[in-house]
């Protein structure tokens, strides 16, 4: 029989200060997963996260499966609102379900289980707890669903002290999830207005910039220099003496991959003259274009009320892209490490995806080209490391570009 508690969090998270800060919802939600299935001894997990009347299907991990379900189809699907589904009904009700076996569901209750995540991935769904993220004023954001708790080997049910984890977990996770949902949806904003200013700067191409340069990031700490580590200290606040764990890496790549978005909307307040002139642009011209640097830097910081960490890495990047290493760049003539990290990454980045597309001025560059051109800047215009980084990871480069080409 389905056990069902109601969870009574709502007054709990209306005491809950809302003060704190967190990173970009990524990086924030993955790792705290991975925790919580600990913490639940649960093989997989599920995060839905409300838009409108749908649920959306958002993060994920299963551990005998590996850490993300192997593209399963549901990743671009939503779920209604409503009392079919498991995760709909707990949106709806508010309520906490406990379930011991799935396919054993009473046809009492109005929900019934999705049998196609285990008929696609040949993974056995049994014992389940889903419980609603609810914000302070009662509104919900989202879901969370564990599955398959484990014990010596065999799926047990899910207890009331699990209930009781979990519910401690969903409240710590309200404000992650409000901070970065507004955190997303700002930035997204920013590098949609790009994209409608600018005919050059494609979604395809914010995408690919944004891929390519957490792919480097990841072979850029696989094995980190003092510098990059520098960096990272400066970015969480460190003394020189303390170490920057894999948490922290994981939250910079993330928030990376969100804060790389909007890079060019400064383009926005340049004029559509000199954005859309076919040819090259005259002295006078460049050095409106090179303006959008600080015009860009300027409109994330004006809409950037809350101060966010993922904010201010969106302000740098913008401000910051185009210095060069040996500090013959723009805006300010910055040179080496006094460049943000971030912004060393997006100059790499953005000018392979540059170089590799094909504009009316000129025609698409090879990957085996762009990567030479790449390397000849190594030391005057790019960071040495990050180059270096960028050539041993090509091969996942070009296979970027080819699934994101135009």
């Amino acid at each position: 029989m389905v056990e069902q508690q109601s969870l009574s969090i709502l007054e709990k998270r209306r005491e809950r200060a809302k003060s704190r800060e967190f990173h970009a919802l990524d990086s924030l939600i993955q790792q705290e997963l991975g925790d919580q299935l600990n913490a639940l001894n649960a093989v997989g997990t599920t995060t839905y996260i409300v838009e409108g009347d749908y649920l959306f299907f958002r993060y994920s991990q299963n551990r005998e499966l590996g850490r993300e379900e192997n593209g399963f189809s549901y990743f671009n699907q939503r779920l209604p609102i409503n009392d079919e589904s498991i995760a709909g009904h707990v949106a709806k009700s508010l309520d906490t379900l406990r379930i011991p076996d799935v396919y054993d569901i009473s046809d009492n209750f109005p929900y019934k289980f999705d049998k196609r995540f285990d008929e696609e991935s040949g993974f056995r769904t049994k014992s389940m707890i889903c419980a609603p993220i609810i914000n302070c004023n009662g509104e919900i954001l989202g879901v969370l669903q564990f599955v398959n708790k484990k014990e010596n080997g065999r799926v047990i049910p899910f207890s009331l002290e699990d209930q009781e984890k979990l519910e401690s977990f969903s409240v710590s996770a309200t404000d992650a999830i409000v901070t970065g949902i507004h955190s997303r949806r700002e930035i997204e904003r920013y590098g949609e207005i790009a994209t409608r200013h600018d005919p050059l700067e494609s979604g395809l191409h914010m995408r690919r910039v944004s891929i390519y340069g957490s792919a480097l990031l990841g072979n850029l700490f696989a094995k980190p220099s003092e510098n990059v580590i520098n960096s990272l200290r400066e970015r969480f606040s460190k003394s020189q003496d303390e170490n920057v764990d894999d948490r922290e890496i994981r939250m910079y790549q993330s928030d990376f991959e969100l804060a790389s978005i909007p890079h060019d909307i400064g383009k926005s307040e340049i004029s559509p003259s000199i954005m859309q002139k076919p040819g090259k642009l005259s002295d006078e011209e460049r050095k409106e274009m090179q303006k959008h640097t600080t015009l860009g830097a300027k409109i994330i910081d004006s809409k950037d009320k809350r101060k966010l960490a993922v904010g201010e890495m969106a302000r740098r990047i913008a401000l910051y892209h185009h210095e060069k290493w040996n500090g013959s760049g723009y805006p300010e003539g910055l040179s080496g490490n006094d460049i943000p990290l971030s912004a060393r990454i997006l100059a790499v980045v953005d000018v392979y995806d540059a170089l590799t597309s094909k504009r009316c001025y000129k025609d698409a560059f090879s990957h085996e080209k762009a990567c030479d051109e790449i390397e000849i800047e190594s030391g005057t215009h790019f960071d040495p490391s990050i180059v270096n980084s960028f050539i041993n990871i090509q091969s996942i480069i070009n296979e970027i570009r080819e699934h994101y080409k135009e």
